[in-house]
C-alpha cells in the first residue's frame, strides 16, 4: 500500500496499485469514500453520486435513519404538483 492516507483536500486518491479512492462528504456532514479499480469508473461513480445530491436523492448512508415522515417531506419538497392534490396528499398521510 503506497498511499494509505486520507487527503480530504485532494479528493482522489491512489490506493496500492491497482485502486482508487474519491473521498466527499455527504449530505450529514459525514465524511464517505468510494473505491474502484479504475480512475474511469471512479468518475461515473463520482458523477452519479453528485447528480444524486443535486437531485436530493437519498445516499445509502442516510437510508438507515429514514423515517417515513421525512420521505414524506422529501417527496412533497421535490415533487411539482398541483395545489389540491398536495392538500389531499397531506390530509391522506395525516400530516
Amino acid at each position: 500500500m503506497a498511499n494509505k492516507f486520507h487527503d480530504f483536500d485532494e479528493p482522489i486518491n491512489r490506493i496500492g496499485t491497482d485502486s482508487f479512492k474519491w473521498d466527499y462528504e455527504g449530505e450529514n456532514g459525514k465524511h464517505n469514500s468510494v473505491y474502484a479499480t479504475n480512475l474511469a469508473s471512479l468518475r461515473e461513480k463520482e458523477k452519479k453520486i453528485n447528480k444524486d445530491m443535486d437531485d436530493l436523492l437519498i445516499a445509502d448512508a442516510s437510508v438507515k435513519k429514514l423515517t417515513v415522515n421525512t420521505l414524506f417531506e422529501r417527496y412533497m419538497a421535490t415533487k411539482n404538483i398541483k395545489e389540491r392534490t398536495k392538500k389531499n396528499y397531506i390530509r391522506m398521510h395525516g400530516s
